[in-house]
């Protein structure tokens, strides 16, 4: 699985304009269970994606299509990690092998 943070590389008021498509891209990968959840970053220079595990150069073709990095509004930082502990809440998403 990865953790995607995402940072903003424009003012405010230019990611604004491309909030609504992003969100939309959100929506998308939502319902194809690709994303596990999703936010923003309380300081307001980012945001951060939590994705299912998939093969890198898949992720990557997903963030592609995000507007935001269409439109050179965010940087993607993209960690992968294989969570070994989880509160029982999210048990599920703990790595069983």
């Amino acid at each position: 699985m990865y953790a995607v943070i995402l940072r903003y590389k424009l003012p405010q008021s230019e990611v604004a304009k491309h909030l609504p498509a992003h969100r939309e891209w959100l929506k998308q990968n939502y319902a194809s269970g690709t994303f596990l959840v999703s936010g923003r970053q309380k300081s307001g220079t980012g945001g951060f994606i939590l994705a299912a595990p998939m093969e890198r150069s898949q992720l990557d073709s997903i963030l592609a299509n995000d507007p935001f990095g269409q439109n050179k509004v965010a940087d993607y930082e993209i960690i992968e990690v294989t969570p070994t502990m989880a509160d029982e809440r999210l048990s599920f998403l703990v790595n069983k092998t």
